[in-house]
């Protein structure tokens, strides 16, 4: 576990084992504040302990960040995990990673009570599908169904027509000819990419260019102003793509770092100013 501290009030922790996180020194949050959001039961139930610790709300934002006034909405849909303690010091906003991760999995999964636990049960832990994802809308849908078909066997589709044409590695690591293989079917697969990238973005192509990890930012701090009261400290855990998430959070909103905490950490610099293809080094 590597940790260290800097002039404002946040921790970054990276491979992240086991930590206490306390309320930024000098910087109290006022828990008292009665947050606007109506909680009440999920469409998920929480794989362990009492199932009234998760509740769920929906929370409306602008869906266009550069231009909250033309009355456009996102409607995220929010889970808290209550804290154990009666009297909780705080919430803590997590985001699982992805990107495409969805808050409402993260936190009815069993492995969510070892997040409490890490936390003392000292801190109501909130996540969020994010825009795109889950439950929060407007939906981003980028395959097509086949007559019945699930969600789960669209996406079985489609990873099979891309393992296809990908590199079938041996358990003892590609040789030469995987390696010709793969290359010789690079145009194949190229192609089969490119084409669902245009068949999502004419599928959305009125809601894709809002779904992003700025707007994200800015969900999640609107999120925090109406559940801890406007301006107060963010306390935030980030996996994975999530840290790129708490990244941009630093940047853009330094005066609002309460704890932060990166675990897992993708190169937010890479990830912001290159393409995909390029960044997996930097990660």
């Amino acid at each position: 576990m590597f940790s260290f501290k800097i002039s404002r009030p946040w921790v970054l922790i990276f491979g992240l084992t086991a930590f206490s996180i306390q309320p930024s020194i000098g910087r109290s949050i006022d828990v008292r504040h009665s947050d606007s959001l109506q909680w009440g039961p999920c469409v998920k139930v929480l794989e362990w302990g009492e199932p009234s610790s998760l509740v769920c709300a929906e929370f409306t934002v602008p869906l266009d960040w550069t231009n909250p006034s033309n009355g456009k909405k996102a409607v995220m849909y929010v889970v808290k995990l209550k804290a154990k303690s009666r009297n909780p010091l705080g919430t803590i906003f997590a985001n699982p990673g992805g990107p495409g991760g969805s808050g409402l999995d993260f936190l009815s999964n069993a492995s969510s009570e070892q997040l409490s636990d890490i936390t003392g049960g000292n801190f109501d832990i909130v996540s969020w599908d994010p825009r795109g994802v889950g439950y929060t809308r407007p939906a981003i849908n980028c395959f097509h169904a086949k007559g019945n078909q699930t969600a789960n066997e669209v996406m079985q589709d489609f990873h099979i027509n891309l393992l296809q044409n990908s590199l079938n590695a041996r358990s003892n690591g590609p040789d030469q000819s995987d390696i010709d293989a793969f290359l010789g079917n690079s145009t194949t697969l190229g192609t089969y990419v490119k084409s669902i990238m245009r068949e999502c973005m004419n599928k959305n192509q009125d809601n894709l260019k809002y779904v992003g990890t700025v707007s994200t930012v800015k969900d999640l701090v609107a999120l925090a102003d109406a559940i801890q009261g406007p301006n107060g400290p963010i306390n935030y855990w980030g996996f994975s793509y999530g840290t790129v998430i708490g990244s941009y959070l630093l940047d853009l909103y330094q005066n609002r770092i309460g704890r932060v905490v990166l675990d897992g950490v993708v190169n937010s610099m890479t990830y912001s100013q290159k393409p995909p293809y390029q960044s997996y080094g930097g990660m």
